[in-house]
This record gives structure tokens, sequence and C-alpha cells, in this order.
């Protein structure tokens, strides 16, 4: 399936939730990270949920149980 990514993302990391239950990009160029919802192995084409950094993300995890969400990002 094809995700659309809003104009000007910059992707620099995608993280998929246990079970597939979501998709997570992490968007360099606006500092934010994408949550796109999954829908039988198929996700949404726009993004369901968006979340501001305060700094640009250059990767991202989630970890085994889904409930936590880590963005690495330059020490600044």
């Amino acid at each position: 399936a094809e995700v659309a990514l809003p104009a000007g993302t910059k992707p620099a990391g995608l993280a998929i939730a246990p079970g597939g239950a979501g998709l997570y990009v992490a968007d360099a160029f606006a500092a934010r990270i994408l949550h796109y919802g999954v829908a039988g192995g198929v996700p949404t084409s726009s993004p369901v949920h968006a979340a501001t950094l305060a700094a640009s993300p250059n990767g991202i995890a989630i970890d085994p149980t889904g409930t936590h969400l880590f963005a690495l990002a330059p020490a600044g």
C-alpha cells in the first residue's frame, strides 16, 4: 500500500506498532512524528495524528509492547 506523506515531509525513520496496529513516520523537516492508522494491513492514506517535537528527529523506534515511542534527535 502507498502512504501519502504531506508535502515537504523528510522521512527520517519508520516504526510499525506491534501487531501492525499503526505506522509512525519521523519527519525531520517539520520536527514531528506522523501516526497513520492501519486496517487490514493497509495504512490510512493520511495521518490520523501528528506530534510536534522540540528538535528534528533522525530516527524512531517503538517498544515491543507498543506503549512507548522513542524519537532520536541530534544533541543540541
